[in-house]
């Protein structure tokens, strides 16, 4: 329910913007939420703490999933927003 809302905001909000502009901005004020919950939890010592390996996972993740989202406002400014969430909701399962 919430990843359709997202995606039904993000084609209102590229109608007029680039989609790399519109991802910038979004990435922007999810990096303030997801600082600000670590910050509220008191969690910030605990990044000393992770391991080198979870280091490279996290980043190589970052990654992809920056790739993914640019890839998603690409989708959505040139498509119907119904034929791109379902896509984008797609997952690997291990």
């Amino acid at each position: 329910m919430v990843s359709a809302t997202v995606v039904t905001l993000s084609k209102a909000g590229i109608k007029n913007v680039p989609p790399s502009l519109a991802f910038a901005v979004q990435s922007v004020l999810i990096i303030l939420v997801a600082w600000g919950a670590v910050l509220w939890q008191g969690l910030l010592p605990e990044i000393g703490k992770i391991e080198r390996k979870s280091w490279i996972f996290l980043l190589v993740a970052g990654v992809l999933t920056g790739t993914s989202s640019l890839l998603t406002f690409r989708a959505l400014s040139m498509g119907d927003a119904s034929r791109v969430s379902p896509l984008t909701n797609t997952a690997l399962v291990f």
